[in-house]
C-alpha cells in the first residue's frame, strides 16, 4: 500500500476514535447529572417572591366590597380545531360581593412558555417576556358575573410548532363592578 492510503486509513481511524470518545464522556456527563439531580416524587414550582398562582388563591382571599374577578382554571387542546391550531379554554371565576360586567380578559397561550428540552441536550429556559411569541394574545369577552358565579370561554390561536404552550400566568382582567344600590 502507498503512504497516502495509509495516511487517509490513519485518519479515518482517528476521526472514529474521536467521535466515540466524544459519544462516550457525553453519556458519561448525563449520568452525573442524572445522579445529582435526583428523582422527586412530586412537582415543585418555585415563584419570585410575590408572583406566581398562590395555592388556593381563589378560596384563599376573603371576598372584598365589590367585584373580584379570579382566572380559576386554563387549559390548552393541541391541534384543535385543525392541527396547526391550539384552542384556550379560560374560567374565570367572581370571588367578589358584587355583579361584575364588562368582563374581559387578555389570554396569552405562550406566556409562562418553557423553551428548549434537556433529554435532547438543549438547555430548558422560560420564554422572556420581551420575546414576540411571548406577546401573543388576544382579548376575550365573559358575561356578566354575579357573586359566586364562574363562567368559561374558548379562543382559538396559531400553534407555534417548536414552542409548548404556557399557563397564562398572571393575565389581564379588566371588568366593572356594579353600583351598590342605595
Amino acid at each position: 500500500m502507498s503512504t497516502m492510503r495509509w495516511i487517509g486509513i490513519a485518519f479515518w481511524i482517528f476521526i472514529g476514535v474521536m467521535l466515540l470518545w466524544q459519544f462516550m464522556s457525553y453519556n458519561h456527563h448525563l449520568d452525573n447529572v442524572a445522579a445529582v439531580q435526583a428523582q422527586q416524587d412530586n412537582h415543585f414550582y418555585f415563584y419570585p417572591p410575590g408572583q406566581g398562582p398562590k395555592p388556593n388563591s381563589v378560596t384563599a382571599n376573603p371576598k372584598q366590597d365589590g367585584a373580584d374577578i379570579r382566572q380559576t382554571d386554563y387549559a390548552v387542546d393541541q391541534d384543535k380545531p385543525t392541527p396547526g391550531y391550539l384552542t384556550a379554554h379560560i374560567t374565570l371565576k367572581n370571588i367578589g360581593t358584587m355583579k361584575a360586567s364588562n368582563v374581559q380578559v387578555m389570554v396569552r397561550p405562550y406566556h409562562g412558555a418553557t423553551v428548549g428540552n434537556p433529554l435532547i441536550g438543549t438547555d430548558a429556559h422560560p420564554l422572556a417576556d420581551s420575546d414576540p411569541r411571548s406577546q401573543i394574545g388576544q382579548w376575550v369577552a365573559f358575561p356578566d358575573l354575579a357573586p359566586g358565579d364562574s363562567a368559561t370561554e374558548t379562543y382559538v390561536f396559531y400553534g407555534q410548532g417548536d414552542l409548548e404552550p404556557g399557563s397564562n400566568p398572571n393575565p389581564q382582567i379588566l371588568f366593572q363592578s356594579d353600583k351598590p344600590k342605595q
